[in-house]
């Protein structure tokens, strides 16, 4: 028996959509806004591609280690 099946699949992360851009944004706009602070694209692509906790504590770690917190934050500007 021969299957037909067929697939696409697609990169939506800065393929599809740019994301980076928007992320970016929002991450300087935290660390604005939140902290007090100004982060360079040099410091976020330093932790760009972290599974995700680590990413976070990578960018805001000197401000909080506390994940929760850290993602509360960012769930909420990355509303915007």
């Amino acid at each position: 028996m021969i299957n037909n099946y067929r697939s696409i699949i697609f990169d939506y992360d800065d393929t599809l959509v740019q994301t980076r851009s928007i992320r970016y944004k929002t991450i300087k706009t935290i660390t604005l806004e939140v902290f007090n602070h100004t982060i360079s694209d040099a410091e976020i692509d330093f932790a760009w591609g972290l599974p995700a906790d680590d990413f976070l504590l990578r960018i805001f770690g000197r401000f909080s280690d506390n994940l929760e917190y850290l993602w509360k934050i960012y769930n909420h500007y990355k509303k915007f």
